[in-house]
């Protein structure tokens, strides 16, 4: 369409040309073949940017949505998806966040570990689709605890262990 729009502005300028030739010239004669191809070219420049414009408006809701997949997708890479509460990356990255805003501020931090005790003996007796499940219910619980409060962080920190960022 940019380019379409280019090559008709061209072709307008040069008949824009033309017709200040022609204008110039004392036969009036010669004048209207040149007004009647100014007027049609006139026309194609606005079919061409309407175009444009229709292009770059679909172009423009396409980013969007792109731009809001992108958003989803970052912010779902940094989950568990075990237990939708923070992976490594993401705690890794609250954390330094906390430490880069904590400078010379009052707040005081802290950061809780835990570990589900004698983890192994579950996988061990029941399996590892038992101890999947008593993983995201660790996990269901944890996001409970701090739901409703966005300066708690819960992670998975590894395994069996998690983490809480207060």
């Amino acid at each position: 369409s940019a380019t379409r729009t280019g090559n008709d502005a061209g072709k307008f300028d040069e008949q824009l040309s033309q017709l200040e030739s022609a204008l110039a010239s004392p036969d009036t004669q010669s004048l209207s073949p040149h007004i009647v191809q100014a007027r049609e070219n006139a026309s194609e420049m606005r079919l061409s940017a309407q175009a444009l414009e229709q292009q770059v408006a679909n172009s423009r809701k396409e980013i969007e949505a792109l731009q809001s997949e992108l958003g989803r997708v970052r912010k779902e890479s940094l989950l568990c998806p075990l237990t939708r509460v923070l992976n490594r990356k993401g705690f890794d990255q609250t954390l330094q966040a906390i430490v880069d805003s904590a400078a010379g501020a009052e707040d005081k931090h802290c950061l809780v570990m835990l570990d589900i005790d004698h983890f192994k003996k579950v996988n061990d007796t029941h399996g590892h689709v038992m101890g999947d499940r008593v993983i995201q219910a660790m996990g269901e619980v944890m996001r409970a605890c701090v739901a409703d409060n966005d300066r708690l962080s819960v992670a998975r920190y590894g395994g069996e262990e998690f983490a809480v960022l207060l």
